[in-house]
């Protein structure tokens, strides 16, 4: 089964395309969240960002599961009835 926890990094990833900045965001350290994200595409047996000088980018692959990945967490915040999400839109 896919966390949720571990989409919510991913689209931090993505949307600060910057290992150190993004884990900032998530109040984890860079270690932590690349293991994260190792983890996940491990589990995906996908790789979902390239690493280049410029930053982080989405693989085709990262970009297909990112652009499905914020309406599974909004639709699960909305069956917890939260109400607001704890994580922010990538609008």
């Amino acid at each position: 089964m896919l966390d949720l926890r571990l989409l919510h990094q991913a689209l931090t990833l993505a949307r600060h395309r910057n290992f150190a900045r993004a884990a900032q965001a998530l109040h984890l350290t860079q270690p932590a969240l690349s293991r994260s994200i190792a983890g996940l595409e491990a589990a995906l047996g996908e790789r979902l960002f390239d690493r280049t000088q410029q930053g982080i980018e989405a693989t085709s692959f990262g970009q297909m599961l990112l652009a499905r990945a914020q309406p599974l967490l909004d639709s699960a915040a909305s069956a917890s009835g939260r109400g607001q999400l704890w994580w922010p839109a990538l609008v």
